[in-house]
């Protein structure tokens, strides 16, 4: 069996502006628990998982800390601040990590539920250096201006990413750097690699890793909550 070798860094650094409420959404329970702990609860317990790194909003580490040694993850490394840009956050949750991590998955917070054959991606990703997580389009794309249809969009071949994304570690921190140096910015790590010149391969995901961006993405999430069997932290902390 195969060591557990991969770094997860969960990127919980922004202040979800587009929901609203008074604190910033990682915080705030779904069903119960602070969403941050849906995803970490989930990678605590997968196989190839060796530690986990949350990304915080900066000034609110101490808060997330307590959040999370609460619940006791045991594969819990860190709490780090983020930075000005997403990839800045990334940057500084993969540099937490202990050298034993030869993987990274870089995961969303606002993701909840995180695919159950994660495993899968940890395969293809050990093996060709990248591999993320969606599905393929089934909307219609439509191209506009000032409010007004411009055109519409083959959709054949046409994906929506999701998190987690995993890389061979080597593979991410050139791909962080290179966007560093040319003054790239990105949406996503999988963008960071291609930047770089590098491939990355396509993992069927689940529908039901839905990102909570809008408040009216809530009742939705708490609905799959009450469907969904997840895992709950382990009993012992363990003090970042």
């Amino acid at each position: 069996m195969r060591a557990s070798d991969c770094g997860v860094v969960i990127v919980a650094a922004g202040m979800g502006a587009r929901m609203g409420g008074a604190a910033p959404k990682q915080f705030r329970p779904l069903a119960g628990r602070p969403l941050v702990l849906w995803s970490a609860s989930f990678f605590d317990h997968a196989a190839s998982v060796r530690e986990i790194v949350i990304v915080a909003p900066p000034g609110l580490t101490a808060l997330m800390t307590s959040v999370c040694v609460r619940q006791g993850l045991s594969r819990l490394r860190g709490i780090v601040a983020g930075g000005a840009r997403r990839q800045d956050s990334v940057q500084a949750g993969v540099a937490a990590l202990s050298e034993n991590c030869r993987l990274v998955a870089v995961h969303d917070a606002a993701r909840p539920f995180p695919p159950v054959n994660f495993e899968e991606g940890i395969s293809l990703a050990r093996e060709s250096g990248a591999a993320v997580f969606g599905h393929a389009v089934t909307d219609t794309l439509k191209t506009s201006s000032d409010g007004r249809v411009t055109g519409t969009m083959p959709r054949a071949g046409v994906w929506a990413v999701q998190t987690p994304q995993i890389f061979r570690r080597e593979v991410l921190v050139k791909a962080l750097k290179h966007c560093r140096c040319e003054g790239i910015e990105v949406t996503d790590d999988a963008a960071a690699v291609e930047a770089a010149g590098g491939t990355v391969c396509l993992v069927h995901g689940s529908r039901w890793n839905l990102k909570l961006t809008f408040a009216e993405d809530w009742p939705v999430a708490e609905a799959l909550a009450h469907l969904l069997e997840r895992p709950t932290p382990r009993p012992e902390a363990s003090q970042p």
